[in-house]
């Protein structure tokens, strides 16, 4: 997503977050008038917020000939520029933890292919390894159910019968 994007959700954000902070604040001088509470000086009294003609208002913003000329002087205030830039930095912050994890992902499957292949017994080895035994370790049982008979007996369990 584009850092201007980005901009533009973080300050709708705060927009939201000022019109519930200036709801609130209605309500709560609400509740002090309702308690007795007067204002001493009537020139800083303000009427209830209203959420609907506030942004009715905003859409009728007329752009001035300054911003008209020169938008990106006047959009790009030194707040805006910071917040550009701390956006830009975590979108770039974002980007190397995802590299590095790809790359250390990379890494770990390297190493285990690594070790795999290490730990890979040719056949050629186990034939190998085979022939070198002694004779009674290459000697293979030709009954096999007399030795599963004999290992059950030796647990106590019941031998199976065919």
């Amino acid at each position: 997503m584009s850092p201007v994007y980005m901009m533009l959700l973080e300050l709708q954000s705060r927009q939201q977050l000022l019109i519930n902070l200036l709801k609130k604040k209605d309500t709560e001088i609400t509740e002090y008038k309702m308690n007795g509470a007067q204002l001493s000086r009537k020139n800083i009294e303000t009427q209830l917020f209203n959420e609907q003609e506030f942004l009715a208002k905003c859409s009728e913003t007329t752009f001035s000939p300054e911003i008209v000329s020169d938008p990106i002087q006047c959009v790009f205030t030194q707040e805006t520029r910071n917040l550009y830039l701390d956006i830009v930095n975590k979108l770039n912050r974002t980007k190397n933890k995802q590299s590095s994890v790809q790359v250390k992902t990379t890494d770990e499957n390297m190493e285990k292919n690594d070790v795999r292949e290490a730990n890979r017994v040719t056949e050629e080895e186990t034939v190998l390894a085979i022939n070198k035994q002694s004779p009674e370790k290459r000697k293979v049982d030709k009954e096999p159910q007399d030795q599963v008979a004999s290992m059950t007996m030796s647990f106590g369990l019941p031998v199976p019968t065919t």
